[in-house]
């Protein structure tokens, strides 16, 4: 009896090169790659988030309305929301949904933990829809605005959401101003049978290694500009304090100087990645690849090719 093919997930930590390898498998296998990354989803902001493999010699980039071109293969997930929206894993899951179908082979290919969680069928999350009128009112909010209504809000005395993180308040204020709903969700949960979860990995020094070199080819005038357009035209842009994005809004701000601002990103890049581990090594699913170790990017392709639909 033939195996019944499984939707193939690559991840890992970040500097894994997860983008360029998706690449070239979906190259050689005609695939296209769907991003499952909470940074990527977000407008005007493509250099800090690594959209590119910049650490790659050359790639040729065409932006359409519903999807980027990377050297002629389909990456959707980019671009889906402005920097000062706020966007969940509910919304990112419709997403999916909304386009999985009309793609039959592409690879899922991201770290953000908690989308890939919810995307399988391991976390499950209500199935209510965001009030768009209620949550347009409260992106309209400043920060400390929304913390004290929050606070009005809440009957939850020993609650650890971030006072300073406008996504979190916005979210928790939405939970509290509607009552949990049921499932309204028409297509069946998924099942995490239904997937095939590759993780890439290396040594920690390699990783931290990795990481540095591309803080030093990002962090330039580029994305110094592009950290500007969004204080310009989104200054409620809760991202801007973000990874990488805050090391720069400090030096802008003469907080610290440019040598200073690149360590301090390298040092935030090894803390994301320690905590994109922690989260991955829960899941005993996953089948890891050493990206240290001759022939991991075969090892993957075989994968992927046993997989394929059709």
């Amino acid at each position: 009896m033939a195996k019944t093919p499984k939707q193939v997930i690559i991840l890992g930590p970040t500097c894994t090169g997860k983008t360029s390898l998706a690449l070239n498998i979906a190259k050689k296998t005609g695939a296209c790659i769907v991003s499952v990354d909470s940074r990527q989803v977000v407008k005007h902001m493509d250099i800090g988030t690594g959209k590119l493999p910049v650490l790659q010699e050359s790639i040729d980039v065409v932006r359409k309305k519903d999807a980027w071109e990377l050297n002629g293969i389909s990456v959707y997930g980019y671009d889906l929301v402005e920097p000062d929206q706020f966007y969940s894993a509910f919304d990112f899951s419709n997403y999916y949904q909304s386009i999985q179908s009309l793609l039959p082979n592409h690879l899922l290919v991201g770290g953000t933990g908690f989308y890939l969680d919810v995307l399988t069928g391991l976390v499950a999350i209500q199935g209510q829809g965001p009030d768009m009128v209620l949550r347009r009112t409260l992106e309209r909010l400043a920060t400390g605005e929304l913390a004290a209504l929050f606070l009005t809000l809440t009957k939850d005395s020993t609650s650890t959401v971030d006072l300073h993180n406008r996504a979190r308040l916005i979210r928790a204020v939405e939970k509290l101003k509607r009552p949990v709903a049921e499932s309204t969700a028409k297509q069946s949960p998924p099942n995490p049978a239904d997937y095939r979860l590759v993780g890439l990995t290396a040594e920690r020094s390699l990783l931290y290694q990795r990481a540095d070199a591309w803080v030093n080819s990002v962090f330039g005038d580029a994305l110094i500009q592009e950290a500007l357009f969004i204080q310009e035209h989104f200054p409620m842009a809760s991202r801007l304090n973000g990874l990488i994005y805050k090391n720069v809004m400090d030096y802008l701000h003469t907080a610290c100087t440019l040598v200073e601002a690149k360590q301090r990103a390298k040092y935030g890049m090894h803390a994301y990645i320690r905590r994109q581990l922690t989260w991955f090594r829960k899941n005993s699913a996953i089948h890891w690849v050493n990206v240290g170790q001759k022939g991991f990017d075969s090892e993957v392709l075989s994968i992927v090719e046993s997989n394929l639909h059709g």
